[in-house]
């Protein structure tokens, strides 16, 4: 096969172009200078509107991240928030249902040891201030 390299033929652009698509698959760093080239490589117009696509590109990508990550935090704030909510609907079931079933006991036989506690307790107040009053 015959590859004219002469000035103002395509072979070596295609060449060129060849290399570097080898070298971009390859190399972070490539990628990173042929996306800064890229720009030099078209006119005017095409160059303004490729850089903008470019600086979008860059600034696009961290506030996206930013949404997402908002997101993520709201998500997780909610979570914690309804976790609490059931802890303490739960901590309140088990502090507040033995007092409810003791209050609205139709016998009130379960009061009897309370009221004999809180008895015996007044007598014991009662005794304390006796002496103290001595």
């Amino acid at each position: 096969a015959y590859y004219d390299f002469t000035y103002g033929s395509y072979g070596p652009m295609c060449l060129f172009a060849s290399v570097v698509a080898f070298i971009f698959l390859r190399s972070l760093w490539v990628r990173s200078l042929m996306v800064l080239y890229l720009p030099s490589m078209v006119g005017g117009a095409a160059q303004n509107y490729i850089i903008m696509l470019l600086f979008s590109a860059v600034f696009l990508n961290p506030v996206t991240n930013i949404g997402l990550n908002a997101i993520e935090s709201v998500r997780v704030i909610g979570c914690s928030l309804t976790m609490t909510f059931d802890q303490l609907r739960e901590r309140a079931k088990l502090v507040l249902n033995p007092i409810a079933e003791v209050l609205t006991d139709k016998n009130q036989t379960a009061l009897d040891p309370i009221r004999k506690n809180l008895f015996e307790i007044q007598q014991f107040i009662g005794k304390l201030q006796r002496n103290i009053n001595l």
